[in-house]
């Protein structure tokens, strides 16, 4: 693999090599295989022209639901978290039965059980703190469409950490049709002894077509207001 230097800046395909953009930086590949038009026509390349055409869905829904709760993400400084968001939805729309090979979608198979229960929970920082107390309620929320947390011995602060910080995102997302609404929440501190946390869906999702998705952004702060950085971490959940 070799990596563009100059001034030369585009994408595509050059005699023998391949060439794209990957976190910034132009790579370059040479390349293998049948050309385009051998893959778009000859009957041989059948389940590959299927399983570009799926990917290219699976890509699309990811990029869709990522730029819902872009707002959690500014300071994650996790550049992997599409790549591993499309590779679950993958997995999950291989749980559409109803669809042939070619057309298989995440929205059917994210209204199975085993769908759903492979993106709960998905954490969009792979090496971030996990709390299962906030897991849970998570869990909990796409149940009742209210999220819901109290002060318990099993809430995990680390060291010096005194409070949570919450940040929620409620999203409305129908891949098929390429409509996607969301709507992030003010800040919620949840302290020791303070009352439960309760915080619904926003009437504005209320009769929009599509999936109901909650991100949650937690972070940990010290008793001088400051947080502790090392620790925050984001989760993902579907209704």
């Amino acid at each position: 693999m070799g990596k563009l230097t100059g001034i030369i800046r585009f994408t595509g395909k050059l005699g023998g090599l391949s060439i794209y953009e990957m976190n910034g930086q132009h790579i370059v590949r040479q390349s293998y295989g049948p050309d385009a038009d051998t893959i778009r026509k000859n009957p041989n390349y059948q389940g590959l022209r299927e399983r570009n055409q799926e990917f290219g869905l699976v890509s699309r829904a990811a990029k869709m639901l990522r730029s819902g709760f872009s707002t959690l993400l500014k300071e994650l400084g996790d550049k992997d978290v599409h790549h591993r968001l499309t590779q679950t939805f993958l997995a999950i729309k291989n749980l559409d039965t109803q669809s042939e090979k070619g057309h298989r979608l995440v929205d059917i198979g994210l209204k199975t059980n085993e769908g759903r229960n492979l993106l709960s929970g998905f954490a969009c920082r792979a090496a971030g703190r996990k709390d299962d107390a906030i897991l849970s309620a998570g869990k909990q929320a796409i149940d009742n469409k209210v999220f819901s947390l109290s002060w318990s011995p099993e809430l995990l602060l680390p060291k010096g950490g005194v409070e949570i910080w919450l940040d929620l995102v409620w999203i409305r997302a129908d891949f098929a049709n390429r409509k996607m609404a969301s709507e992030a929440l003010a800040r919620t501190v949840l302290k020791k002894d303070s009352e439960p946390v309760l915080i619904p869906m926003p009437g504005t999702l209320e009769g929009k077509e599509g999936l109901l998705f909650l991100a949650i952004g937690v972070q940990y702060g010290r008793a001088d207001g400051s947080v502790i950085g090392e620790n925050q971490w984001k989760g993902l959940w579907v209704v």
